[in-house]
């Protein structure tokens, strides 16, 4: 990306890596084990799993069985940062609130 940074003579405040860590997340939903295997590349702030229920390509009613699979070897910190820490820091919510009832 550094090749384009001064590209036609415009100057950004910040390197376009910076403006991607600032406002984009990746989301991966079911089972996609590469995302997993890739985390460190993407990097553990920016990658969260959603559940994308109920789908036909998503995991539920499933979803827990797939998360044990998916994580098998994940340190259970990547786990939570990944599954609960990451959504809740970008969409400013607090993990320690009870859920909403499901009717």
């Amino acid at each position: 990306f550094l090749r384009y940074y001064h590209h036609r003579g415009i100057r950004f405040p910040k390197l376009p890596s910076q403006y991607w860590r600032d406002h984009a997340r990746f989301c991966f939903a079911s089972y996609d084990p590469s995302a997993i295997q890739q985390r460190y590349l993407i990097g553990l702030d920016l990658i969260m799993w959603g559940s994308d229920l109920p789908h036909s390509t998503g995991s539920w009613p499933h979803s827990r069985e797939v998360l044990d699979i998916l994580f098998r070897e994940v340190p259970a910190d990547e786990r939570k940062q990944i599954l609960v820490d990451n959504v809740c820091n970008y969409f400013d919510l607090d993990p320690d609130k009870d859920l909403t009832p499901v009717p």
